[in-house]
């Protein structure tokens, strides 16, 4: 479990890397951003004193496929106070099956690596978190193996 916990955080940290204009700092101090009533009004009120914003805005469902997107006020907010925004990716109702089904098959992971790729080139996001919580043996021998790929890809677009 402590490989799985290590390989995480080393992807969060090679993703947050500086990219389009952020400046990286010390100490990030990341807001946790989910869609509710008053979520947007909580996120103005704490605007100034966070460096990342991570919005649970993507999901991804048994092959790999991404979808969702991050409200636009969310990114103009961010943007007008310096906030550096990482989404997250998670699997639905943290169903086990559906990141099970992706991490056995390699053209599903391959997929959403590219999905992820995109999502990143066509905004100004600093990158992407990876939240697949399904704590099974088929996840801790899995998982790593799909994070070890996601740095060579990332590397090999410049992103």
């Amino acid at each position: 479990m402590y490989h799985l916990f290590l390989t995480q955080l080393i992807l969060i940290i090679f993703v947050a890397m500086p990219s389009k204009g952020y400046a990286q700092k010390q100490i990030e101090k990341i807001f946790y951003y989910v869609e509710r009533r008053d979520s947007f009004e909580k996120l103005e009120t704490h605007i100034n004193q966070i460096t990342v914003l991570g919005p649970q805005s993507y999901k991804i469902d048994e092959d790999g496929s991404i979808s969702g997107s991050v409200d636009i006020r969310v990114t103009e907010l961010a943007k007008a106070h310096n906030v550096g925004v990482m989404p997250l990716v998670v699997n639905p109702r943290f169903d086990p099956d559906i990141i099970h089904a992706v991490l056995k098959d390699l053209e599903s992971q391959r997929r959403a690596i590219e999905s992820m790729l995109q999502i990143c080139k066509e905004s100004t996001f600093i990158g992407i978190q990876i939240d697949f919580e399904a704590s099974t043996w088929i996840t801790e021998t899995c998982l790593p193996n799909f994070f070890e790929r996601q740095p060579k890809r990332y590397i090999r677009t410049d992103f």
